[in-house]
């Protein structure tokens, strides 16, 4: 976008008092480029990466076996987190800021302080590697799943194992949370998407129709809408309730392996192999 046709120059520009010089040396139609800021640091692939509810910090998990809290708009790296012995494959951070979690490759998951940086409390049960982790929206409580087919719910202020979900035939390779802290959503390489009941562990519905495995879930803010991603290049919008399927987005060349949804429910966001990020419209 070109600096003059930012909302901002547009909403501000005609108001600014005569006697504070516009600069004109940037022409018209030129346009900034996409990339703000370039964060390096990192001394191995980056796996993942999240941002806090106030979008301030960036999080990122790393093959370096560390976590990196960095500052938004400047870059600057706030804090490192060492402790785990392998690959991060996931991070979160709660609502508030106040901590973050990772899982990974050695099998555990770890909750941090986000403001001091101190390893908080190590929670240990999986028996296989560790590849997605999810904070409900209260901080309450923590779920994992990894490649022992499970999903795992972990007490926030405790570290206890609340409560193990079986019902998957592969690794879980992908976790959400809905916003009341109701549902879990997980994400399989057995290419099935699952619903479970926080409060019982019960599984509510599994939704099937994907032709590889499931690499990305989400679900709307209102709890309505559940979106998948998979290697088989295809995005499902699913209805939450029902388990109808709703929508097939194709147009992927590659394997999709990140999904987000807007707040209101109106655009899906979709990330592939094939080194694009689509936007589709949910409603049509």
């Amino acid at each position: 976008m070109a600096p003059t046709e930012t909302k901002f120059y547009k909403k501000f520009f005609p108001f600014l008092p005569n006697q504070i010089p516009v600069p004109t040396i940037v022409p018209k139609n030129m346009h900034w480029p996409p990339c703000i800021i370039t964060i390096e640091g990192h001394s191995n692939w980056v796996q993942t990466v999240t941002i806090s509810a106030d979008g301030q910090f960036v999080i990122s998990g790393s093959d370096d076996k560390t976590v990196k809290i960095w500052d938004i708009q400047t870059g600057a790296l706030q804090r490192t987190l060492e402790g785990h012995s392998e690959s991060v494959k996931a991070v979160a951070i709660s609502t508030d800021g106040k901590f973050v979690v990772s899982g990974s490759l050695d099998e555990t998951v770890k909750i941090w302080d986000a403001q001091t940086g101190a390893l908080q409390r190590t929670l240990e049960g999986h028996n296989g590697r560790v590849f997605a982790v999810a904070i409900s929206t209260d901080g309450h409580f923590i779920v994992s799943g990894s490649s022992d087919q499970t999903v795992k719910i972990w007490n926030t202020q405790t570290g206890a194992l609340q409560t193990i979900l079986v019902g998957h035939s592969d690794e879980v390779s992908a976790i959400a949370i809905s916003r009341d802290g109701q549902l879990i959503v997980s994400g399989s390489k057995d290419k099935a998407v699952k619903i479970w009941d926080v409060q019982t562990g019960a599984l509510q519905r599994t939704l099937e129709g994907h032709s590889s495995w499931v690499s990305a879930v989400a679900i709307s803010t209102d709890g309505q809408l559940i979106v998948s991603g998979s290697n088989d290049r295809i995005v499902k919008i699913w209805d939450a309730q029902t388990g109808a399927l709703q929508k097939k987005l194709e147009g992927h060349h590659g394997s999709v392996n990140a999904v987000a949804i807007s707040a209101d429910g109106q655009f899906v966001v979709s990330g592939s192999f094939d080194k694009t990020v689509k936007i589709w419209d949910a409603q049509t």
